[in-house]
């Protein structure tokens, strides 16, 4: 397994490379957008392409990284990532402070692959510019769109006893939850069964 707990570095080049694991990094690059130091992130790299997490190829003078999807823990590991320091554990950090939800869902993403959209369905009492505002950061820091569906919990509950299609897939979707608990969402749809 990889040890995030290892660094600062390591987590910042695990949550990146498995943030995008179709892509091809150098270590410029990568340093550049974890605003890590490129020796740091060179060690980090040498390490987990040792551990087999990593592999390489040659363009020219540069060596380019990527993860290695086809490790047979790769998918057991992308989740622990995305859990412990991926975009679930920053928007649950983002959202942790804030007064007022009682569910905050992260929904499997329908971006193409133009680029990554990180939808959420938040559900409770709060400023939407609030809301806004503290997912922000997160967005920039692990490069893609984050779109909030916010909801205040009696204007949900009207549309799914109205039996509204669309919001009761978005309860139904694959989802992560970030704040709440899985009894909360079999809760809201039951009310949709009516």
């Amino acid at each position: 397994m990889i040890d995030l707990r290892r660094s600062r570095t390591r987590s910042a080049v695990v949550r990146e490379l498995f943030g995008s694991p179709d892509t091809e990094i150098h270590v410029r690059a990568l340093a550049r957008v974890t605003n890590e130091a490129v020796a740091n992130v060179h060690r980090e790299l040498r390490r987990l392409e040792s551990e087999g997490w990593v592999t390489t190829r040659r363009s020219g003078n540069r060596v380019l990284y990527r993860v290695d999807t086809e490790n047979p823990l790769y998918p057991a590991v992308s989740r622990l990532v995305d859990e412990t320091v991926g975009a679930a554990a920053l928007l649950r950090e983002a959202l942790a402070g804030m007064r007022g939800i009682s569910l905050a869902l992260l929904l499997a993403s329908t971006a193409g692959p133009a680029g990554r959209e990180l939808p959420l369905l938040i559900v409770g009492q709060f400023g939407a510019a609030e809301v806004t505002a503290a997912l922000a950061p997160v967005g920039a820091m692990v490069h893609c769109q984050i779109h909030p569906l916010l909801f205040d919990r009696d204007g949900l509950l009207g549309r799914l006893r109205q039996r509204d299609e669309r919001t009761v897939r978005l309860l139904e979707a694959p989802h992560t939850v970030l704040i709440g608990d899985e009894k909360a969402v079999r809760t809201l749809l039951a009310a949709a069964r009516g």
